[in-house]
């Protein structure tokens, strides 16, 4: 169990989430990962805000980099997850509203509101209604293509595995063991971009002899 000393302590930044939980969280999306303490089993309560706490450290992490490519694929993650839940309650609320047959519909058209759905109960009910299936098939044709954009990144790009760059990083600066679970975030990126400097000197060395 995590010390109740950490109980509901979110990581803040780049310099105390350690890279083995940033990874996870980044590739998964399971945010108990950046609660302080936890370890994959036991219980934790995450935070109503955790996408952003993480979208910052995300943020940070990039800045540090150099490189935003990961900061736009998280973004487009949370766009067609937001898109694909609204799809499901939009339609959920337009297949009530047929089903009322403009018998009593004022809740559901105040939740329509809610998704930017138009509704104008003055006007004449089926033709209100058609105009808001109009409507839903635009945002289904919005999210079809953000969906289709994101799984083209995850095809087209292969991020190597976190072991894989520990044991790379291991060999080039000749450390016995990086403990991926503890070295934050910072520590990792600070330690890649030594051994990426030392592999080019090495491949200069090897042109040049």
């Amino acid at each position: 169990m995590a010390s109740k000393k950490y109980k509901n302590l979110t990581y803040k930044n780049c310099s105390d989430i350690p890279i083995y939980n940033f990874d996870v969280i980044h590739k998964e999306g399971d945010y108990r990962w950046l609660m302080i303490g936890f370890d994959g089993y036991n219980n934790v309560k995450i935070p109503d805000n955790a996408g952003d706490l993480f979208y910052e450290i995300l943020n940070e992490y990039c800045e540090i980099d150099g490189n935003r490519d990961s900061l736009d694929f998280y973004e487009l993650q949370v766009e067609v997850s937001r898109l694909e839940l609204r799809q499901i309650i939009v339609d959920a609320l337009l297949e009530t509203l047929c089903s009322l047959d403009n018998d009593n519909p004022e809740p559901v058209i105040t939740e329509l509101h809610l998704w930017d759905m138009p509704f104008n109960i003055e006007n004449d009910f089926e033709t209100e209604l058609k105009e808001m299936l109009r409507i839903q098939r635009g945002w289904k044709t919005r999210y079809d293509r953000k969906k289709e954009s994101l799984i083209a990144l995850t095809t087209d790009s292969e991020p190597i595995d976190l072991i894989t760059q520990k044991v790379a990083l291991e060999g080039l600066l000749d450390k016995n063991h990086i403990d991926t679970k503890k070295i934050p975030a910072k520590e990792w990126l600070a330690l890649g971009k030594r051994a990426s400097i030392i592999y080019n000197a090495r491949l200069k060395w090897q042109k040049n002899n």
